[in-house]
């Protein structure tokens, strides 16, 4: 399966946060663009049951995993552990891939009834 992600919905998070997403089996795979600096805002602190890892495509992204802060910059990496508290922001215009394994039905269904994305299908 390829990924089209122009054809794919874009969704604002926040403001000056854009997300676009495909789910395929048990992998739900999500391309973000922070285009608003974060500087001075508050992070979203959340957690949820399943296992998130990202990858900075480009810029860098300010992330709390637990009690530690990390800048992740282009080309570089993390993972947050299943039910860990962490979040996220951007000083600089920065994009990302964020994988989550397995989220379950719960998530998203919690998920399109919030945001009303495109299910992709896989082949």
């Amino acid at each position: 399966m390829l990924i089209d992600w122009d054809s794919i919905k874009v969704v604002e998070l926040a403001p000056g946060v854009r997300q676009r997403q495909v789910e395929v089996d048990n992998l739900f795979v999500a391309l973000q663009e922070f285009e608003a600096p974060g500087l001075g805002r508050e992070m979203k602190i959340h957690a949820h049951p399943h296992q998130q890892a990202g990858y900075v495509l480009e810029g860098e992204l300010e992330v709390l995993i637990g009690e530690e802060l990390h800048v992740i910059r282009a080309g570089e990496a993390y993972v947050v552990p299943p039910d860990a508290e962490h979040g996220g922001r951007a000083h600089v215009p920065t994009r990302l891939l964020n994988f989550y394994v397995d989220p379950g039905p719960d998530y998203i269904d919690g998920y399109r009834a919030k945001n009303s994305p495109r299910k992709e299908k896989s082949s």
